[in-house]
């Protein structure tokens, strides 16, 4: 990979109006709030990264809430051109909230967030950055979580249509205890338009930790914003899929996991296979328990090879488990693959060793997976160096390499700590994460190192 350089070029673009487009590969969507959303003082911030080794193009679009994004006239935005390896900062004009679009190249790589305002710390508040490995699919689920109306605070539900056509949305507000709050929202919205659902907890009393449940007839995303009423600090609130919370995957491979055959207090694990997930075995997944003996470890590494031989038809698209390697349970979770099939053709690597608990890491790149054959993946986690590798092997050659870093910077192990490996999902009747029918696992090497 090209090693990035050092340099920064920062500029202020006065965007136009002009033709936007569905999300494809190198276009990416962030919501601009206006300032009676998120309070005097703040601006938008959007850092664009080169990381090819060529200059690159990237252009901008912004569109108003409500019109169709597809359709909106006047000028388009002029190009700017990126050098290779460098990050250019957009700082839109303040104003009203708009959603802008930014297209170009696959390698160019997006960030937004809100500073100024309320912020003295001068960090900034995230904004979600929306792609095509972000949004969610018609008919699927988005769940939006600490919705707030303590005090003076206020939130804003923000759903948007992604689809290149005219698309209706439903929003079901819950209590921490799963109560329903108000009536539920139902909008209608233009293509590639959005949709400020304002203070939705008005006259509801005051909430805590309530969650908003969004779907759309149309590809989508939906975030949540909340603020103080006399235009204090504001809080952006990114959703978690079904997938992402990866609750019912981990506790139901807790509750089969077997010992792995090396015994208690073994830093490694092997299971030879082959493993083949089916319909009538109440546990689809194989899982395997670890005790390792109590202490600071630097890295761990595992290797699965894997016989993809189709989809789950509960969901083609749905998160297909390579392996998944927790520490008792889903808060310290050192690694999640998983493969994605027809209509999306992409791997996921997700991670998140938080004891207090945390949004996860997931990145991820297109693969398209063929029917019939055996994948390598080799995947390292080093807490001491601050980087995770994943590669993925087809007959011996590379299709695919994803890399992050690690939250922590040491995998500690306690007395009765257990480490989890689950192969596959436990529940075939799953949405999201649906059991691998047919897959053949096999070679699995899981170890851990001081």
């Amino acid at each position: 990979m090209t090693k990035l350089l050092a340099r920064t070029v920062a500029g202020v673009f006065v965007f136009g109006l002009g033709l936007a487009s569905a999300v494809h590969a190198g276009t990416a969507y962030v919501p601009l709030p206006g300032g009676d959303a998120v309070g005097a003082g703040y601006r938008v911030q959007i850092a664009v990264t080169n990381t090819s080794d060529e200059t690159l193009d990237v252009s901008a679009v912004q569109l108003v809430p409500g019109e169709d994004g597809t359709e909106v006239k006047g000028p388009r935005i002029k190009r700017v051109s990126l050098g290779a390896g460098r990050t250019f900062l957009l700082t839109p004009e303040a104003g009203q909230g708009r959603l802008l679009s930014l297209s170009g190249s696959p390698a160019l790589r997006y960030s937004a967030r809100l500073i100024g305002g309320a912020d003295a710390a001068g960090r900034g508040v995230e904004l979600p950055v929306i792609t095509g490995e972000s949004l969610s699919s018609a008919e699927d689920m988005l769940l939006v979580q600490g919705l707030d109306s303590i005090g003076s605070r206020i939130t804003d539900l923000v759903v948007v249509n992604l689809g290149e056509r005219a698309g209706t949305c439903s929003a079901i507000l819950q209590r921490a205890d799963g109560s329903e709050i108000g009536n539920r929202f139902d909008v209608s919205l233009a293509p590639m338009a959005y949709k400020v659902l304002a203070d939705v907890l008005a006259g509801q009393g005051e909430i805590s930790e309530a969650r908003a449940t969004v779907s759309c007839s149309n590809d989508f995303y939906a975030y949540a914003h909340v603020r103080d009423r006399d235009g204090g600090r504001v809080a952006i609130l990114s959703p978690a899929s079904w997938s992402d919370v990866l609750f019912g995957s981990i506790d139901g491979m807790e509750k089969i996991a077997g010992l792995c055959a090396a015994g208690t207090a073994s830093t490694v694990c092997t299971y030879a296979g082959p493993f083949t997930p089916t319909k009538p075995n109440p546990n689809t997944t194989l899982a395997i328990s670890m005790f390792p003996p109590a202490g600071l470890y630097k890295s761990l590494t595992a290797h699965v090879e894997v016989k993809v031989t189709g989809w789950n038809p509960k969901n083609t698209k749905g998160a297909h488990g390579v392996i998944y390697i927790a520490v008792n349970k889903n808060k310290r979770l050192l690694a999640n693959v998983f493969l994605r099939g027809t209509g999306s053709n992409y791997v996921y690597m997700r991670h998140g060793d938080c004891p207090a608990g945390c949004f996860k890491a997931k990145v991820g790149k297109a693969l398209s997976a063929q029917i019939g054959s055996t994948y390598v993946f080799d995947y390292v986690y080093n807490a001491n160096t601050q980087k995770i590798h994943l590669d993925v092997r087809l007959n011996g050659q590379i299709v695919a390499q994803l890399d992050d870093k690690p939250m922590r910077r040491v995998i500690e192990i306690v007395p009765k700590d257990r480490v989890i490996i689950g192969l596959s999902n436990p529940f075939c009747d799953s949405k999201e994460e649906p059991c691998s029918l047919g897959w053949q696992y096999s070679n699995v090497r899981v170890e851990l190192f001081k």
